[in-house]
């Protein structure tokens, strides 16, 4: 297995990983489940702006194989945020209002997520997910080392945060040394926001 930065060329085969690790996901399910073009095509389309933008911004995207087999990715920010590309931001805006729930949903997972972000700077782990036909290879653990050691590279960075709407995904998140930091409801589900902080 090898996990290597991602370019523009794994863009869509790693969204419809995306769409597939996450076809069950309570969150999707939440953002996109009354969505009129459908939740996966829907969930392809968020995966696959979220991936164009961070990799046009150079920040973290990482994707694990073996030989020519996609078994995963995972995607993210460094302690710097700067604005998306404009073509970037348009699809999402076009995302945003392709239902009349999007946009409101998106906007309380961020109010949850806001209220746990630590206050030092840190990366921030966004998308992690692994091919169905993929789990128990071992890809989504070494994917998570992968980008906590960017992090940890990073003499800015006091850590790695994300969340998760799963619960299934604590136990995982725990055994590589997250917290949980806050949660909320997010309609009849609720979301973890978790932090995991470098030893210095």
């Amino acid at each position: 297995m090898q996990i290597v930065p991602a370019t523009s060329i794994d863009v869509e085969s790693t969204a419809k990983c995306f769409s597939a690790a996450f076809s069950t996901d309570p969150l999707i399910s939440y953002f996109f489940a009354d969505h009129p073009g459908g939740r996966y095509a829907a969930a392809e389309r968020f995966f696959s702006i979220l991936m164009s933008a961070r990799i046009a911004m150079s920040m973290p995207v990482l994707v694990a194989r073996d030989g020519d087999r996609l078994l995963g990715g995972a995607m993210g920010y460094t302690t710097v945020q700067a604005d998306w590309p404009t073509a970037c931001q348009q699809d999402w805006d076009a995302l945003e209002h392709s239902s009349t729930e999007v946009a409101g949903r998106f906007a309380l997972y961020g109010q949850i997520s806001e209220a746990a972000v630590p206050p030092q700077p840190h990366y921030y782990l966004g998308v992690i997910g692994v091919a169905p036909d993929a789990r128990g290879t071992g890809a989504g653990g070494a994917l998570l080392q992968a980008f906590c050691r960017l992090s940890a590279a990073d003499p800015r960075s006091s850590g790695v945060y994300l969340e998760t709407g799963n619960p299934d995904n604590l136990p995982f998140y725990a055994h590589h040394g997250f917290e949980v930091r806050g949660s909320g409801e997010v309609g009849t589900g609720s979301l973890w926001c978790l932090f995991h902080r470098h030893p210095r």
